[in-house]
């Protein structure tokens, strides 16, 4: 039975239409204030676009990658990769040049002579050993080898110094300026790098008519002596893969700041 009194007045409908409808209401702001902060930012961000439309995204433009400007390259190739170059390691074979206690010429030779190819090759060089291996190879030979691969652009002999005092030191490079118009300067790139990078005495350029390797190479040639075993303070350093290294580093140097020139 419905009862009168429990009937809600007009006012008291009205009031409880109010709390009913109060979340609906919230919920409309809610949106319409989204809505605001929405419009807002993409104005905010229509006003910050370059002129012209959207900005690249990186790598897009010439120069952002690295690479596409010359400058920004690590290292910029010094001589073109056909630049062929003859390292030619002193003696070899029953021949073993100077020998000390524990440090035989030949093998020294060989060990640098590498040390200088595998940074030639890192240059971009083509590089051609006349011998790779302990085999015996006379000057005559080796004058040989330099004519049947003419292709090559220089020939650099490499070697280790001796004589009967045991203070004498130094790096000196041998030419001969009568056979190719390139031998002095080959020369003194050779020596100028490798006396730097070491820090050894500086003999100089020696000038010589009668080693073959150097008169019987069709192409620019020297013959450095990297340093003297008859030395006691010398020795040690040769047998150092550090120095050698050092040698090494000096010897690629000047080959590459000969075709710099």
């Amino acid at each position: 039975m419905y009862n009168q009194r429990n009937k809600p007045t007009y006012y008291e409908r009205g009031s409880r239409r109010g709390r009913q409808g109060a979340p609906s209401v919230l919920f409309t702001c809610v949106v319409v204030f989204l809505c605001a902060l929405a419009f807002a930012g993409l104005t905010s961000a229509f006003n910050a676009m370059p002129e012209g439309g959207p900005a690249d995204p990186p790598g897009d433009k010439p120069g952002d990658n690295p690479g596409d400007n010359p400058g920004d390259k690590p290292t910029d190739p010094i001589v073109s990769p056909s630049k062929c170059v003859i390292l030619d390691p002193g003696h070899g074979g029953i021949d073993g040049g100077a020998s000390y206690p524990g440090a035989v010429e030949k093998v020294i030779n060989m060990q640098i002579a590498l040390k200088v190819k595998a940074y030639l090759e890192e240059a971009g060089f083509s590089v051609i050993m006349t011998r790779e291996q302990d085999i015996t190879l006379w000057p005559s030979e080796r004058v040989a080898f330099a004519k049947a691969n003419a292709e090559a652009e220089l020939f650099v002999s490499i070697h280790c110094n001796a004589t009967t005092d045991d203070v004498s030191a130094g790096i000196e490079t041998w030419y001969n300026s009568s056979s190719n118009a390139g031998n002095t300067l080959l020369a003194q790139c050779v020596q100028d790098e490798t006396v730097f990078t070491t820090g050894a005495r500086d003999r100089g350029l020696k000038l010589s008519t009668g080693l073959p390797v150097l008169s019987g190479a069709p192409m620019p040639s020297c013959l450095i002596e990297v340093g003297f075993l008859s030395s006691k303070n010398e020795r040690p350093l040769l047998l150092s893969e550090d120095y050698q290294n050092k040698i090494a580093r000096g010897i690629a140097n000047g080959i590459i700041a000969f075709f710099s020139k």
